[in-house]
Parts: C-alpha cells; structure tokens; sequence
C-alpha cells in the first residue's frame, strides 16, 4: 500500500477536501480509496488486494525445466515443417523458448536457398505489403501459380488464408513465383474493361461469368472489380451466346 493512500485511511474522520488539500491530491482520489477500503480491496489475501511484484531472477539463474535429448530430436524433427503454435502445443513450450533452442542447436532461420523474404519481394516489385499478398493469393486461387511448398527448415510456411496473414507472417516466397503472380495480375482486366474490349454491357459479361461459375459471392456491386485474363472473359462470353442461340 502506497503512503499517499495509508494516509488517507487513516483519517477516516477527516472531511475529504480538507485531507486531499492537505495531502496535495484530489479529492475525488480520497473518495475512491475510501470507498475501495470499505469494499475490502486493501485487505490481505483478499481476490482484489493489489499484486505482488515478484522480483526477477538473479543472472545466470534458469527459469524454465531443461532440455532433454529426446525434445532436442523432436525439435529438429518438427522445425521447418510445422507451425511454431504447433511445435510449442506438443512440447509444452513458448515460442520464444523454441526460437531460443533452435539458435543453440543451430536450425536454420534465415531465407532458404532459392527463396525471398516478403519484405524483398515487396522491396524488388515496388508493391506495398498488402497489395502484393491479395496479388499472390489470387494467383494461387486463379490456379497461375502451383499449390504452396513449403520452405526446408522455414517455420511458419502453410498456406496463409487471407492477405494479412500472408504478409504478417514474414513468409519466404519464390521470387520466380512473384513474378509470375506480378505478371499475370498486369495481364488481367476488370469486367468493366472486359465489357468495354468485347463490346458488350457488363451486366451480359456478369450474367457470363456467373454461368461459368467465375463470379464469386460477393456482395452487389463487388464483382465489377474482379480481375481475370481476358481469355477466361472471352470463353465465359461465348459459351452464354451460344447456350442463348440453343434456347432460341
């Protein structure tokens, strides 16, 4: 209990402008410090009694149980291939732990051979972080680049979800995969700029598409800013104008 509020106790009779003028504090901060007294915050051993601050180590001293040869094995065994979540749940460790283990053990944990962090391929594409994520991802979802490999010995590489999970994991890519990506996002058109070249009205190439199971569910208005090579716009046109033929 700090002086400023074992004063305060104790004078329990004194009006509280008078001891918080006294004092040099507010009288509202009398007020509650009064009030938590009488709910039994200041009691010893009670739920709501202020914390005890446990002093840190003395240095050198091991504040965590050892290492055994068995968990060092399993380490080298998991690192690399699963996520460092996963790694910590089955050896009862934190992450920070691991990372501490696997820098004596010397694993890996720099960019593999052949790879790029995301920073560099951001760096060398001229993309900020979030518009290089949905660019590699609707790559991957479009089918322009093969499923994700992992990295060897490269923790925290399955397959992102969203762009904030891709470009928050620091994950290491292939820079010929990025260029890939870059490449087929340049050569793609919105259905706007589809319907504008294929002179037709953007409801007729929507209609298309969604025969063609292109258009995904998204709310009204979105799928005007969907992006697909032109030849995936050409054949969903074609195949509508000629279902329309058959029906008439």
């Amino acid at each position: 209990m700090s002086d400023l509020r074992a004063a305060i106790l104790a004078a329990p009779g004194e009006p509280y402008k008078a001891l918080a003028a006294r004092l040099g504090c507010s009288g509202s901060y009398v007020l509650v410090a009064r009030w938590k007294h009488r709910q039994g915050h200041y009691a010893p051993g009670s739920a709501r009694a202020p914390k005890v601050v446990k002093p840190p180590p003395p240095p050198g001293a091991r504040t965590g149980r050892p290492w055994t040869a068995e968990e060092d094995i399993e380490l080298e065994a998991l690192w690399g291939e699963e996520e460092i979540s996963e790694i910590a749940r089955q050896l009862g460790r934190n992450a920070g732990g691991l990372y501490q283990r696997a820098g004596a053990l010397g694993l890996e944990r720099g960019v593999p051979e052949g790879f790029e962090s995301f920073n560099a391929a951001c760096v060398r594409t001229g993309y900020d972080a979030r518009v290089l994520a949905r660019i590699l991802l609707w790559a991957k979802a479009l089918g322009a680049l093969p499923p994700w490999r992992t990295p060897s010995r490269r923790p925290l590489t399955s397959k992102p979800r969203t762009s904030t999970e891709l470009k928050g994991r620091q994950r290491a890519v292939d820079p010929v995969e990025v260029d890939k990506a870059v490449a087929a996002w340049l050569g793609a058109e919105t259905r706007q700029e589809a319907a504008r070249r294929l002179r037709c009205r953007h409801e007729t190439l929507g209609a298309a598409l969604d025969a063609a199971g292109l258009l995904p569910k998204r709310r009204r208005g979105q799928g005007r800013k969907l992006k697909l090579p032109p030849e995936s716009f050409d054949r969903a046109l074609a195949a509508w104008r000629a279902r329309r033929t058959l029906a008439a």
